[in-house]
């Protein structure tokens, strides 16, 4: 890491020439049938020699789409983003019921959309750039 707030340590700087950073997948009839996110890997341009540590792969709505349960069921960790703002319905907690069902591990929820005052409200202060009045108030004891 070279200094505080530099991410360029987040990325890879380099990344080696047989090192693919994404792979879209076509959707066709074999999809419904993929045991595994390697099984997406042996149909698509991916090298078959190399076999990576991670792979991410990003499902559109459980609610709208269909997904392949094998796929479900071999991940390791299944991350759910969800709007904050969105009012969930019976239909909603029936698709979660169902991934559930195929999951090994319950599901970690991230919510996107959520309102700056309402984190604070939660969390506390967030580290980071402040506006130099606050933190003068801050120091004086105002807040």
């Amino acid at each position: 890491m070279k200094g505080k707030g530099n991410r360029e340590s987040l990325t890879l700087a380099k990344p080696e020439s047989n090192v693919e950073e994404h792979l879209i997948y076509h959707v066709d009839e074999s999809y419904y049938s993929i045991a595994n996110a390697v099984d997406l890997l042996a149909g698509s341009r991916y090298s078959q020699g190399i076999l990576p540590d991670y792979i991410l792969v990003e499902l559109p709505p459980i609610l709208y789409f269909p997904y392949p349960s094998g796929l479900a069921a071999s991940a390791d960790m299944s991350i759910m983003v969800c709007r904050s703002n969105r009012t969930w319905s019976q239909a909603d907690h029936g698709a979660l019921e169902t991934f559930m069902k195929h999951t090994r591990h319950k599901p970690l929820f991230l919510l996107n959309g959520v309102e700056m005052q309402v984190v604070k409200s939660a969390i506390g202060d967030i580290p980071g750039k402040q506006k130099r009045a606050s933190r003068s108030k801050k120091r004086k004891g105002r807040i």
